[in-house]
């Protein structure tokens, strides 16, 4: 059976690697959210509240994760990139925020700049972290389920983000 390779541009598999240079300093500890800032879990079309932040999972824009198949060769773990609306006192407005694979999943977040209707364009704004919404609290992409199994795309369905609030 021939092995299925995925490919990336040589742009992004410096990304990549560019994003996995931090987490090889912290070590093999898992990225855990401190209990003291609240979360929230929706899928595509659902909203709900973080404190006083309204937010709505709009859709995914953007899923390159390597898919969970012996068959199959990633040379970059990937990334996904969610597109979310948000409604508090500090912003209102589209945001977008996700997780880059290395070993395991890290926040990122795409920079205000950034424009959908670009979508090429991702990689120049690409942070790593949480999104600020202003001077006091920043949102974090902190899971998203289901895990890639294949090289298909997935219905926009399934995808359960969860994300969570920091303040300041």
């Amino acid at each position: 059976m021939a092995v299925k390779r995925m490919t990336v541009s040589l742009r992004k598999l410096s990304l990549g690697l560019a994003l996995v240079a931090p987490l090889a300093l912290a070590g093999d500890s898992d990225w855990q959210v401190p209990a003291t800032w609240p979360t929230l879990s929706l899928k595509v079309g659902q909203e709900g509240t973080l404190e006083n932040v309204k937010v709505k999972f709009i859709r995914i824009i953007d899923d390159s994760r390597c898919p969970d198949d012996p068959a199959v060769e990633c040379y970059w773990h990937g990334a996904v990139v969610a597109q979310v609306e948000v409604d508090g006192p500090e912003k209102a407005g589209p945001v977008y925020v996700g997780l880059e694979w290395a070993k395991k999943p890290f926040p990122i977040h795409l920079d205000p700049q950034f424009d959908p209707a670009k979508k090429n364009d991702m990689l120049q704004h690409l942070q790593l972290g949480g999104r600020p919404l202003g001077k006091n609290s920043t949102l974090w992409a902190i899971r998203l389920e289901p895990r890639r199994k294949s090289t298909a795309p997935l219905e926009s369905s399934t995808y359960v983000l969860t994300l969570a609030l920091e303040r300041r």
